[in-house]
């Protein structure tokens, strides 16, 4: 019997050991194929830790998501270096931090810059055209959360939304765009920072995702893809947190009622109506690639971002939207205008310069290059200039690098 119990054991020691062999031997990006997906929070609660693994650097030649989930031979590598700072945010070190930062930068990955350098996101390139200070707080839920209140205690001047292109702008309605715009404090954890990154780094095992990305092409890819989506929506929701046994049960019940409703699209049946949006009038859905965005939604759209503008105003910080340099942006042209007559800040793309898509958008991966970066840094300094949105106006510069 102990001979049996010996021989199972040496079967199961690789399972056994190739975990703690990932988490203490191995890079923490050995294999992912970009920084986002190494150092992105996905297991803890994102208010405890951040969106990304605190206080961390990395360098890393990085391969887009379309070449990674095409299996594209040979693809072109890109060089990323990454900074994270104690809030899981995608900022460089600074010797002394500023008693009140002139901009914050809230939206997606694009904010973040998840295909590009550290030098090239928008918050530095911003900082360099403006000579101001710019924090990233890109990819962050709302409330934005730092572990000392900074932002709470010391708003900033401005805060820069950046708009994307839905291909239906009902979604951009719903999309969490023009919500409130608040701060907060990280919550506290009786456990220390490096064990919670520990305890993610193993829930999410980088093997895993590897092999999630590959399995992606397929059935049961898309599959894995759906209950990680699922789960991920529970966290950005509260519904999962270090709450108890009783809270988490709450939340697995939530997750197999969304898990019902995907089966019950499969099978045909209708989904859920979105949530209205308050103070916004219903609006009709344009079909998907319309050329134009009906009036009714303009003006949903409008009054959503009129009354943004008039609470964070009222809170003594100014608004610009930055509306995504896009191929899919055109429709988007008549609310920009409507929001710009309106006294809203915006900044967007009137015309295009020549071979738009391949210069501004990279072929390899679904964000920005730096190149487009570089322009919506010189347009949003030329706003804060022009508007005089800083409470001492600087000169614009040329050289975004």
């Amino acid at each position: 019997m102990t001979r049996y119990w010996l021989r199972l054991a040496l079967l199961a020691s690789p399972l056994l050991i190739w975990p703690l062999f990932e988490l203490f031997v191995l890079p923490i990006d050995y294999f992912t194929f970009r920084p986002w997906e190494a150092l992105i929070t996905v297991a803890v609660p994102v208010d405890v830790l951040g969106p990304f693994y605190p206080d961390q650097h990395l360098i890393k030649w990085s391969i887009g998501s379309y070449d990674t989930y095409t299996r594209r031979p040979n693809p072109r590598r890109q060089y990323e270096e990454w900074f994270t700072d104690d809030n899981g945010l995608r900022n460089r070190p600074r010797a002394v931090e500023p008693e009140r930062y002139d901009v914050v930068l809230w939206g997606d990955s694009n904010i973040v810059g998840a295909f590009n350098t550290q030098d090239g996101i928008l918050s530095e390139q911003l900082e360099r055209a403006c000579s101001c200070t710019a924090y990233n707080a890109g990819s962050a839920p709302l409330p934005i959360r730092t572990r000392d209140d900074r932002f709470a205690d010391h708003p900033p001047k401005v805060v820069v939304i950046n708009i994307p292109p839905f291909q239906d702008p009902v979604q951009l309605l719903h999309s969490g765009r023009f919500e409130r715009i608040s701060f907060g404090r990280l919550h506290h954890s009786p456990y220390p920072i490096w064990s919670l990154v520990l305890a993610d780094r193993f829930m999410k095992q980088a093997g895993r995702e590897w092999l999630r990305a590959r399995l992606r092409v397929t059935e049961l890819g898309r599959w894995v893809d759906y209950f990680a989506g699922v789960r991920a929506a529970a966290t950005r929701n509260g519904e999962i947190a270090p709450a108890g046994l009783g809270h988490l049960a709450g939340a697995f019940h939530r997750m197999v009622e969304r898990i019902e409703v995907k089966i019950g699209q499969l099978r045909g049946r209708p989904s859920p109506a979105p949530p209205s949006v308050p103070d916004a009038a219903p609006a009709p859905s344009s079909p998907p690639g319309s050329s134009a965005i009906s009036e009714a939604i303009v003006a949903a759209l409008e009054a959503a971002a009129i009354r943004q503008r008039d609470e964070l105003r009222a809170a003594g910080i100014e608004l610009v939207y930055l509306f995504d340099p896009h191929p899919d942006f055109p429709p988007y042209l008549p609310l920009a205008a409507r929001l710009q007559a309106d006294g809203v800040n915006v900044v967007y793309w009137e015309t295009w310069p020549e071979n738009f898509p391949d210069v501004y958008w990279n072929k390899e991966d679904s964000h920005w290059t730096e190149r487009a970066i570089g322009d919506a840094a010189l347009r949003i300094a030329q706003v804060l200039h022009d508007q005089a949105l800083l409470a001492s106006p600087r000169s614009v510069t040329t050289d975004h690098r």
